[in-house]
């Protein structure tokens, strides 16, 4: 599957961190933050209840139960420190994005580059990067309609 090597491949991520010399802040290992997170999965669960009460009706309801379960899977594996369970939903997550995306008929792949390409023209401001001379914001009407154009023509 193109989508899920590149995916894999999206070490780009690691050009961003890399350039900006981003750092986990102290307070991510605080214990608060596992409460938070635990919270944040928790409010997300509600919202998955919600959502499935019309799975069903509209794709669109279906994809976004689906975000939402693998996303509340994700916080609850970081807040407990279980790295099985993090990637586990960090992997299903990835998974349900690459999915919805084909079922929207979306170019994950030109999109994804096109974001990356953005980011990386900000500037690094006091401890994240901001939007400077350089910046750039990304194109998304452009990737769609060339990327759109271009299965159209096949």
């Amino acid at each position: 599957m193109k989508l899920m090597r590149q995916v894999r491949e999206f070490a780009e991520m690691n050009d961003f961190k890399t350039e900006w010399d981003i750092r986990l802040p102290s307070s991510m290992v605080d214990p608060l933050v596992g409460l938070i997170l635990k919270r944040a999965a928790k409010q997300l669960r509600v919202v998955q209840e919600d959502l499935a009460e019309v799975v069903g009706c509209d794709l669109r309801t279906d994809r976004a139960h689906l975000l939402v379960e693998e996303l509340a899977e994700l916080f609850e594996g970081m807040a407990e420190r279980d790295i099985i369970e993090t990637s586990d939903g960090l992997a299903d997550l990835a998974y349900v994005v690459a999915g919805t995306a084909a079922t929207f008929g979306l170019p994950l792949d030109a999109l994804c580059d096109e974001v990356h390409a953005s980011n990386m023209s900000k500037d690094f401001g006091e401890h994240k990067p901001v939007k400077g001379d350089r910046y750039f914001a990304p194109d998304i009407r452009r990737v769609l309609e060339t990327n759109m154009t271009l299965r159209s023509q096949r």
